[in-house]
């Protein structure tokens, strides 16, 4: 990959918080999340999460990206229309995870951190009726006290426990940046 991104993640390596930092790598030097499906080879499978590690997740409290405990708040990233569910108050397909991990998947996934970057196979094959295919514009940086997970005939949804607060970030330059204040 070419641009600003490489050195914005060479970066963000360098800050990552010691259980994301312990994760075993990709080919790119990326931590592979503990929820990421594996491969038969292996090779992480960046296009879908394995179901069972997010059950795991939602049964032991872990985090979705370093997959150790979760103990006091909680953070879930995802676009506008995740925030605003549930009354504003959000809900999730992805597991939740330690603020500092989520704040680190902002600038090193490149789904995230990248706006022309995708994480979707051609086909779809890999998507819960409750995930959009579109790749949000802006991105969502919930932090809440805490959560609890409801199964759907669909999906395991997370709940944030409100209050939560919420930070907002949208491609600038092909890149994600923090907006100042409350963006729509």
């Amino acid at each position: 990959m070419t641009g600003p991104y490489p050195g914005r993640a060479q970066a963000a390596l360098s800050t990552l918080p010691a259980s994301l930092a312990a994760r075993p790598r990709d080919r790119r030097g990326l931590p592979i999340p503990f929820v990421q499906h594996l491969g038969p080879d292996g090779q992480p499978d960046f296009t879908q999460i394995d179901a069972s590690k997010v059950i795991r997740c939602a049964r032991e409290h872990r985090c979705g990206l370093c997959g150790e405990p979760l103990h006091g708040k909680v953070s879930f990233l995802g676009g506008p229309r995740s925030a605003a569910a549930q009354g504003g108050h959000g809900a999730y397909i992805d597991p939740p995870m330690h603020p500092e991990c989520a704040r680190a998947a902002l600038d090193l996934c490149p789904h995230m951190a990248v706006q022309q970057a995708l994480r979707v196979r051609g086909d779809a094959s890999n998507l819960t009726p409750h995930h959009d295919p579109h790749k949000p514009d802006r991105w969502v940086l919930l932090t809440a006290p805490g959560f609890s997970a409801e199964l759907t005939p669909d999906a395991l949804i997370f709940l944030p426990h409100p209050p939560g607060t919420k930070r907002h970030f949208q491609y600038e330059g092909g890149l994600l940046h923090e907006t100042t204040g409350d963006a729509p």
